[in-house]
């Protein structure tokens, strides 16, 4: 059986609106809730459940809004049909399976909470919106908020040149390399000098370099 015309009428509002729909539910679903609260009584180990009052009843069912709306800008509009046509011709794909994906799209804008939470896997969206947050008592963050510096000696070839130094520790004659990293192994800051520089002076002008790249989210930093 096709999609049924309808229209949805708001009595509440003068004059009514009716709203044009097309439909052919397969299920649909009336609902009532209750409110209740709990009641301590001494003695008693759990609460007593007592009746607050009913809420009113409702009916769930999906509807398609076959609305015409605008199209480009030369005041030009487009229904739902036209569309239809319109992806099926450019795309090769039959209108049914057009209608599949415009139900998979509506499924999709009306259910995005719980589109989000699969996604997120329960994470508070607000995490996600300012980087970093607590959630069951552990404190997540998607910027780096610590930092790992070290140093690495890198042996010159003959065209060193006049900045290669000589690292005693090391036994080698080049240049050396003070790099930052996050937790995860990830770049923060690098800076190469002569390989006589002692790591202990570079650690300040390495966490300047930390804090300008990472918008100073970096709270700790571990030296080797």
């Amino acid at each position: 059986m096709g999609l049924v015309k309808a229209k949805i009428v708001n009595v509440s509002v003068e004059p009514p609106a009716p709203i044009e729909v097309l439909f052919n539910p397969t299920d649909y679903g009336i609902n009532r809730g209750a409110n209740y609260t709990e009641l301590q009584v001494p003695g008693l180990s759990t609460p007593i459940l007592q009746f607050i009052r009913g809420e009113a009843r409702t009916i769930d069912l999906e509807l398609f809004l076959d609305g015409t709306l605008p199209f480009g800008d030369k005041g030009h509009t487009q229904s739902a049909q036209q569309y239809i046509e319109t992806l099926s011709t450019t795309s090769g794909l039959p209108h049914v399976m057009v209608k599949r994906d415009m139900a998979k799209i509506h499924y999709a804008l009306t259910h995005l909470d719980e589109i989000l939470n699969g996604l997120t896997r329960g994470l508070d969206l607000s995490i996600l919106d300012t980087g970093m947050g607590e959630q069951f008592g552990t404190k997540l963050a998607f910027f780096p908020t610590a930092a790992i510096f070290d140093a690495r000696t890198l042996q010159s070839t003959a065209e060193r040149g006049a900045r290669a130094g000589f690292d005693g520790h090391k036994k080698k004659n080049g240049s050396k390399v003070h790099v930052a990293v996050d937790t995860l192994g990830h770049l923060l800051a690098l800076k190469v000098t002569p390989a006589n520089q002692q790591e202990r002076d570079l650690v300040a002008d390495l966490a300047k370099r930390v804090q300008r790249a990472t918008d100073y989210t970096v709270e700790v930093a571990f030296v080797d």
